[in-house]
């Protein structure tokens, strides 16, 4: 298991996995809420051998959710979860600040509140970047569920797109300001997208905010490429062809040519 270290401008803890000395590419894995950078680890591992030359970070959320439970609700929830450390159980953007009446101002209230947290993560990526001689377009960025909402947001206000973006069970508002357009690979599970779609037809507005139909078209309305892929027998989670498939969309925007190292299989699922 590899060591937690601090990047001092962002702020930001992460793991590692690949090549740290003479990396030519570099993965920003981003776990979902209730994780943490451990429970992707063996991901990491996975994708470090099939992405060659290349240094996977992951960092970890900086909220835990035992911060955001109330203290008179706190002993409920732990007696639900056992076992579980919910302070290791992190978040990016913590409570969610939702404000305004219309669809507009709810989403326009959603998306701010993941800025400083993009902010953030930028400045992680900025600095691996600078260290490590590379561009924008040697990075590729993964994230599951929360994790995705933040590698879409964060990458789209970078001066220069990435070299891909995966988002894995995740959702995207829509955001004015955007100065990059990274090409997007938009994953779910059949499971998932059933589920959805079932909300759809019920006219749930939830659907309207955080489903894969909406998120495609706030992707296409803001004129960033997305390609979808939908996994068989998943729900909101990880599976051989989640991981093979992002990797592979990560692979072919490198430009890497040469097969695999190894079969790809999936680990224990990471966090929600």
């Amino acid at each position: 298991m590899s060591e937690r270290l601090l990047d001092a401008t962002s702020g930001l803890e992460y793991t590692i996995a690949g090549d740290a000395k003479n990396p030519k590419r570099i993965v920003i894995l981003l776990h979902g809420m209730g994780s943490n950078s451990e429970d992707v680890q063996q991901i990491g591992d996975i994708m470090a051998i099939n992405i060659p030359d290349s240094l996977v970070i992951m960092p970890t959320g900086p909220i835990s959710l035992k911060s955001l439970i109330p203290a008179d609700q706190l002993p409920a929830a732990e007696a639900a979860n056992p076992g579980v450390d919910l302070e290791q159980a992190r978040s990016w953007f913590g409570a969610a600040q939702v404000q305004g009446e219309t669809l507009g101002e709810v989403m326009d209230s959603m998306s701010k509140g993941t800025q400083a947290m993009a902010d953030q993560l930028n400045k992680l990526m900025d600095g691996k970047i600078a260290a490590y001689s590379l561009k924008n377009s040697d990075v590729a960025v993964y994230g599951f569920s929360q994790g995705g909402v933040l590698a879409i947001q964060s990458t789209i206000r970078r001066k220069e797109p990435v070299s891909s973006v995966v988002i894995h069970s995740g959702y995207y508002l829509g955001e004015e300001n955007i100065t990059a357009r990274p090409p997007v690979f938009f994953m779910l599970g059949d499971q998932e997208e059933a589920g959805w779609k079932q909300a759809e037809a019920q006219d749930n507005p939830m659907a309207d905010l955080y489903g894969p139909s909406a998120a495609l078209a706030f992707l296409a309305h803001d004129r960033i490429t997305a390609q979808k892929h939908v996994c068989q027998n998943l729900g909101h989670g990880f599976n051989d062809e989640a991981l093979g498939m992002s990797i592979n969309f990560m692979r072919k925007k490198f430009g890497i040519t040469r097969p695999p190292a190894q079969k790809l299989s999936a680990p224990k699922p990471p966090g929600l």
